[in-house]
């Protein structure tokens, strides 16, 4: 297990410094990445696809969708919930790239801010240089986690201030 799991870390280590550095100014090499539940979408009531869209996020998502920046889901939500939710709001999901998002949480070791979750999000990505990839969460743990794999990680307050993230990366 252990062997493994060196293993894993030195192919991303490989991975991320033999990786030629992307500049975030370079539109067509950045990722946006959002987290779902209090970013993207209320808290859940009590189940994760009973939440709703939170309107000026949906608004922000669709300016950039519309510039043609990539962006994806990077989530705790399982397969399932995000199906539903893809279902009720299309018109918010369909401006995601679903090759390369990450929305099938299952069990305690396989979500954020676990390791081996971000290094799987780390290799849909790819061929992204993970310091290219502007990801949104509301939660500090998750935010650390993924700046411990070199994602540009902002803790997610409201979507005023997520613009202004994305402007002073010359993304907006």
């Amino acid at each position: 297990m252990f062997k493994n799991h060196f293993l894993t870390r030195a192919f991303f280590v490989v991975l991320c410094v033999s990786a030629p550095i992307l500049y975030a100014d370079d539109k067509k090499n950045v990722v946006v990445a959002w987290d779902i539940h209090g970013v993207l979408c209320s808290q859940p009531a009590w189940s994760g696809h009973n939440c709703c869209p939170n309107a000026q996020t949906v608004a922000l998502v669709k300016k950039l969708h519309a510039q043609g920046i990539k962006q994806v889901i990077f989530s705790n939500i399982s397969q399932g919930s995000m199906q539903k939710l893809h279902q009720k709001f299309p018109e918010l999901f369909d401006c995601f790239d679903w090759s390369r998002s990450m929305a099938k949480a299952e069990g305690i070791f396989t979500r954020k801010p676990h390791s081996k979750y971000i290094e799987k999000f780390l290799v849909k990505t790819w061929p992204t240089n993970a310091r290219n990839i502007i990801f949104f969460d509301d939660k500090e743990t998750n935010v650390q986690a993924a700046r411990n794999h070199a994602i540009d990680a902002h803790v997610f307050y409201n979507a005023a201030q997520a613009t202004e993230v994305l402007k002073q990366k010359n993304v907006l």
